[in-house]
C-alpha cells in the first residue's frame, strides 16, 4: 500500500506480551494518539477490568501510573463502562477468536493504518496469506514487526516493499511510498514516532525492552549530583 500514515490515526497493536504491553505503556504515556487498537484474538481473564488489571502493572517497571508520571501519580489506568483507558488514552480491545488469523483483523474499521505485530509468530515476509504478516495489510496500510525477519526458503529475496531498519542506523533507507513490510528489531517505537512514518518530531529510542529510554519528563530526572572538590584537578 505504502505512503505516509497519518499522524491521527490510531496505533494497532497486536499481541501484548511483553513487548506488546510495554509498547502499549508507551503510546499511551506519550499520548499522541487518541487511541489504540490492541487485538488478542482471545479474552484475556474474564472482563475489561482484569485487562485494565494487566496493564496497570509490569514485574519490572511497576505501576503504570509511576512509569509516566513517578511518584505522584496514584491513579492512571480507568475503566469507564466498557471502555479502558491509558492515561487518558481510549484502548480499543478486539479479542473475537477469528481475530487469531491477521488477515481477519478489522483494522480499517477503527481508522488504523500502521500495525505493529509483537507476537513473534509470523516472521516470513516472503508468505503471502491470511495466516501470515501480510495478513494485517488486508485491513492496514503497514505493519510492523517488532522481531527480525525470518524467510523461511532459502535463497528466497527480501520483496521489494519489505525493509530491516534499525534505529540510529539505516532509518534512511526507509521509503514510505515503497515500504509496507517492516522490521524493526531494535524497538518498534521508533518506527511510530519516526518523522518520515508519521509526520511527526521523534526522540531516539534504546534497544527493547526499554521504552522509559524513550520517554522523559524533566520533573522526573534525576537531580545532578554537585562535583566533589578537587575531583577535576591534576597532580
Amino acid at each position: 500500500m505504502g505512503g505516509v500514515v497519518s499522524a491521527k490515526s490510531p496505533v494497532g497493536v497486536c499481541g501484548i506480551g511483553r513487548i506488546g504491553k510495554l509498547l502499549v505503556w508507551l503510546l499511551t504515556a506519550r499520548k499522541e494518539h487518541e487511541r489504540v487498537v490492541v487485538s488478542t484474538g482471545r479474552k484475556t481473564g474474564k472482563s475489561i477490568d482484569d485487562l485494565a488489571a494487566y496493564f496497570s502493572y509490569d514485574s519490572t517497571y511497576g505501576s503504570y501510573a509511576r512509569f509516566i508520571a513517578g511518584f505522584q501519580r496514584e491513579k492512571a489506568v480507568e475503566v469507564k463502562g466498557n471502555t479502558l483507558f491509558l492515561n487518558g488514552v481510549e484502548l480499543v480491545w478486539l479479542n473475537d477468536p477469528s481475530f487469531r488469523v491477521p488477515g481477519n483483523i478489522p483494522w480499517s474499521d477503527h481508522g488504523v493504518e500502521a500495525v505493529i505485530d509483537t507476537t513473534g509468530g509470523m516472521t516470513d515476509p516472503t508468505v503471502n496469506d491470511d495466516n501470515s504478516l501480510r495478513g494485517h495489510l488486508n485491513h492496514a496500510r503497514k505493519v510492523v514487526l517488532s522481531a527480525p525477519f525470518k524467510i523461511k526458503k532459502k535463497g528466497t529475496p527480501l520483496p521489494d516493499d519489505a525493509v530491516t531498519l534499525v534505529g540510529g542506523v539505516n532509518f534512511s533507507a526507509y521509503d514510505a511510498a515503497r515500504h509496507s513490510v517492516i522490521s524493526n528489531p531494535s524497538g518498534p517505537w521508533w518506527i511510530i514516532s519516526a518523522r518520515n512514518f508519521f509526520p511527526i518530531r521523534s526522540r531516539p529510542c534504546t534497544p527493547r525492552p526499554i521504552p522509559r529510554a524513550c520517554w522523559t519528563s524533566s520533573r522526573r530526572r534525576a537531580k545532578r549530583t554537585p562535583a566533589r572538590p578537587g575531583a577535576h584537578s591534576t597532580v
